[in-house]
């Protein structure tokens, strides 16, 4: 969804918000001190999120449902990736300039956090039961 153009200035990376699949309400950069610093960790009930990487290079690790493997995708400078709602997620930092920018659609509340991956696939469990039936 995101694209980078470089030249012999440097990068420049756009993002058309009306090509997300969410109205932003929040953004932040996670910025990290040290190299292989682990961030995230944890889901949410409703916010998706899509994630660019502004600086270094950075593994996200995609989990999605209890009875599959995570995924991880290497994120380059310029790579961007949409995180749906009820997808755990952590990033590893590899280089310790390493940006994330992050732009949410919900503004910040804690109760939206699933911090627990045993909540978190206790939830999955009870939506794939009630799809079920």
């Amino acid at each position: 969804m995101s694209k980078y153009y470089s030249d012999d200035r440097g990068i420049l990376i756009p993002l058309e918000f009306s090509k997300l699949p969410f109205e932003p309400k929040r953004i932040f950069v996670a910025d990290v001190n040290a190299k292989n610093t682990e961030r995230g960790g944890h889901a949410h009930h409703t916010t998706e999120q899509f994630a660019i990487c502004i600086e270094g290079k950075i593994d996200m690790v995609l989990y999605a449902n209890h009875n599959k493997p995570a995924e991880t995708i290497i994120m380059k400078k310029g790579d961007a990736i949409y995180i749906p709602k009820m997808v755990w997620d952590k990033q590893i930092y590899k280089t310790e300039d390493s940006k994330l920018l992050v732009l949410c659609s919900t503004e910040y509340n804690r109760d939206d956090y699933i911090t627990s991956m045993s909540e978190f696939n206790n939830l999955l469990e009870t939506k794939k039961q009630i799809e079920k039936d």
